[in-house]
C-alpha cells in the first residue's frame, strides 16, 4: 500500500515523498490488516502529516480490489466527511489514477463523483437498460461513501473498510467511544465474532475539543500490550502514535533526524518555561509522547495547565489513592452515626475520612448541629432532570475540603468527592445529609436547585446549610459566582494543585468553561467548597478584628497594631 501511495496516489503537490515514519505506519496497517484479532488501527499525530491522504489511499486500495465491499466514512461533521475525506482525500487522487488501477465504475450524471464512488454499471433508461446484460465478474459491485457523524449512522450496515476522521473533534453530542462499538459490529462476519472488515481512526493532537475524553477512553482501550484471553484489546483496535521529533528534519533519503528534532523541541520548551500556557500549547502541538498529546490546550485552559497535566500524569500511576464506596446510617431509626462501606460502584471517593467522624451535637431534640465547621466544608452541585449539551444527564457532585490547620500537613486539600446520579433525587439529598453528618460540617450548594434545601429542612438539618449575612442559604449560580469560582480555584491550584488525589476533579478543572459549566459538576462543587472556605475565613477575621478593637481601651498597643 505504501508503494502504491508513493507511485500512483497523486496529491495537490504531486506524488508524495518517501518518509520513513510513513513506511512504519503502513507496516503497522499491514500488520493490522492481516491480524484476525484486530478490527483496525487508531492513529494519533500532529497536524500536516498527511493523515487524510493515507486514509484515502487505504480506503481506495482496499475497496477497488475487493468484490462486494462497502467503504464508509465519518468525520467531525457530514460536510467534513464529504469535502475533506471523500472528495479531497479520495476523488481528487482517483481522477488521475492510471487506468489499470481503476475498476469499471458508475459515471453517473456528473464527473467527478460528489456523493459516492460506485464500482457498478452506470444507470441507464429505456431500451439501453433492457438490452444491457451484466456478466458475473464484470463489476466489483463495491462502493465508497460517507454519512453523518451520528453514533448510529452505520448501524445495521456491513462494512469492509471504515474511516473515522478527526475522531476527537466530533460534535459534542457524539460519544465516539460508543459509536465505535456500533461500527465494530459492521466489520464482523455472520458469526458476529470473526473480523472481516477493518477500521482506521485518525485525529490531530492539538485540535481536540472537550469531547476528547471519549476518544481518550477509546485510545486507552486499544493498547496492544494489554490483550485479553481472546488475544484482543478491549476495543479490538491497535493504536499508533507518531512523535513530533520524527516529523521535523529528514535527510535526502527520507529518514528522520530524531536527535536534532528532540534538541529543537526541547530548546523551544526551555524558552517558554516562564509562560505556562504557551508552554502547554507548544507541548500539545508537538508531543514527543502520546501522553503529552493528551495534555490540555494552554490557550483554552483557565487554570495552570502544567500543574494540572503533571498531576494527571502522576495520578495515572498511583493505585489505591482513595477508596470507593457508599455511606449509610449505622442505625436507620436513630440516624446519629454514619459509616462508610466499600463498594466498587459506590458514589463516594474517599482519600481521607474525617479525623473525628460524626462530630455532631444534639443540643435540641432531633435537631443536630455540625461540630466540625472550622475543619471541613462541603461544596455541592445538585443534579436535575435535563440533559447537558453533551447529550448526557448531569451528575450530582460534591467535594469535601479540609481547611487550613497549621498542625496538620494534610490540610488545605480535597479529601473526598462524590460523583453519581442515583435513581431519585431524594437518594442524592440523603447522601448529602450523611456526608455532612459524617464530616460534621456545613454544605454550600446552588440555591436555584431548591429540592436539596427543602429536603434538609424536612429532615431538621437546617443548621448544616451555610448561610450568608442575610441568613439565606445557598449560592446563586450567577456570572459573579462563576468568576469567584475561577478566582478561588486558580489560587488553590497554584498553591496546592500538586497535592490533589482525584483525577476526575483535575480533569474537570482542565476543561472547565466558565460560560458553559453544565458538564463540569465536580469543578462547580469544588468551587463552592473553596468559596465557603473563604467566607468562613473572612467571618473569623472580622470577629478577631472586633475583639482587638474592643480591647483597645484596656490595651492601647492593640490599637497601634491595628493601625500598622
Amino acid at each position: 500500500t505504501h508503494y502504491f501511495f508513493l507511485t500512483h496516489w497523486s496529491l495537490d503537490i504531486g506524488f508524495p515523498d518517501f518518509r520513513y515514519p510513513d513506511l512504519e505506519f503502513f507496516y503497522a496497517w499491514d500488520y493490522v490488516s492481516q491480524d484476525d484479532n484486530s478490527a483496525g488501527l487508531i492513529m494519533l499525530t500532529k497536524r500536516r502529516q498527511g493523515k487524510t491522504a493515507k486514509s484515502g489511499v487505504i480506503m481506495y486500495e482496499r475497496t477497488s480490489r475487493t468484490a462486494k465491499a462497502m467503504g464508509g466514512i465519518q468525520s467531525k461533521t457530514e460536510k467534513d466527511a464529504k469535502e475533506v475525506v471523500f472528495f479531497n482525500g479520495i476523488i481528487q487522487s482517483f481522477i488521475y489514477m492510471i487506468d489499470f488501477f481503476v475498476p469499471k465504475f458508475d459515471r453517473g450524471k456528473v464527473f467527478p463523483p460528489t456523493d459516492n464512488l460506485r464500482f457498478f454499471p452506470t444507470a441507464m433508461k429505456g431500451a439501453k437498460a433492457i438490452d444491457f446484460v451484466i456478466k458475473k465478474g464484470d463489476y466489483l459491485e463495491s462502493s465508497i461513501g460517507f454519512r453523518n457523524s451520528s453514533e448510529k449512522a452505520y448501524d445495521g450496515t456491513k462494512l469492509f473498510t471504515y474511516i473515522g476522521d478527526e475522531t476527537a473533534k466530533s460534535d459534542r453530542n457524539i460519544n465516539v467511544n460508543k459509536r465505535h462499538y456500533i461500527v465494530r459490529k459492521t466489520l464482523l462476519g455472520r458469526d458476529q465474532y470473526s473480523i472481516l472488515g477493518k477500521a482506521l481512526y485518525t485525529t490531530t493532537v492539538e485540535e481536540m475539543n472537550s469531547n476528547a475524553e471519549d476518544f481518550i477512553d477509546l485510545w486507552n482501550e486499544s493498547d496492544q500490550s494489554k490483550l485479553s484471553a481472546n488475544k484482543r484489546t478491549k476495543s479490538w483496535l491497535y493504536r499508533w502514535f507518531v512523535p513530533a521529533h520524527k516529523t521535523l528534519f529528514f535527510d535526502r533519503y527520507g529518514y528522520a533526524d530524531e536527535k536534532k528534532g528532540v534538541e529543537t523541541l526541547n530548546n523551544e520548551r526551555e524558552s517558554l518555561k516562564d509562560r505556562p500556557h504557551a508552554l502547554a500549547s507548544e507541548i500539545r502541538q508537538n508531543p514527543m509522547s502520546w501522553r503529552e498529546a493528551f495534555r490540555s490546550d494552554g490557550d483554552t485552559c483557565l487554570y495552570n495547565p502544567l500543574i494540572l497535566d503533571d498531576r494527571l500524569e502522576h495520578l495515572k500511576w498511583v493505585k489505591g489513592a482513595h477508596e470507593r464506596g457508599n455511606l449509610m446510617w449505622e442505625d436507620r431509626d436513630k440516624k446519629d452515626k454514619v459509616i462508610f462501606t466499600k463498594n466498587p460502584n459506590g458514589r463516594f471517593y474517599v482519600f481521607q475520612p474525617p479525623s473525628d467522624p460524626n462530630n455532631v451535637k444534639f443540643p435540641r431534640l432531633d435537631r443536630p448541629i455540625p461540630n466540625n465547621p472550622l475543619r471541613y466544608v462541603i461544596g455541592v452541585d445538585p443534579f436535575d432532570h435535563d440533559r447537558t449539551k453533551n447529550g448526557h444527564f448531569s451528575m450530582g457532585a460534591a467535594a469535601v475540603y479540609k481547611r487550613y490547620d497549621s498542625m496538620d500537613s494534610s490540610s488545605e486539600n480535597f479529601v473526598c468527592i462524590y460523583k453519581g446520579r442515583p435513581p431519585h433525587p431524594y437518594m442524592f439529598y440523603e447522601d448529602m445529609v450523611m456526608l455532612s453528618h459524617w464530616y460534621g460540617c456545613w454544605i454550600l450548594f446552588e440555591d436555584q436547585k431548591i429540592g436539596i434545601k427543602r429536603y434538609f429542612e424536612d429532615k431538621d438539618r437546617m443548621d448544616f446549610m451555610m448561610r450568608n449575612d442575610k441568613g439565606e442559604v445557598g449560592i446563586s449560580a450567577s456570572k459573579g459566582a462563576h468568576i469567584d469560582i475561577v478566582e478561588e480555584t486558580t489560587i488553590f491550584i497554584e498553591q496546592n494543585g500538586h497535592r490533589v488525589m482525584f483525577a476526575d476533579l483535575v480533569n474537570d478543572w482542565r476543561n472547565f468553561d466558565m460560560d458553559d459549566t453544565e458538564d463540569f459538576d465536580l469543578g462547580m462543587a469544588s468551587g463552592y467548597a473553596l468559596i465557603a472556605n473563604s467566607r468562613i475565613r473572612r467571618v473569623n477575621e472580622k470577629r478577631i478584628n472586633k475583639k482587638i478593637v474592643g480591647m483597645g481601651a484596656l490595651f492601647p498597643k492593640f490599637q497601634i497594631i491595628k493601625k500598622r
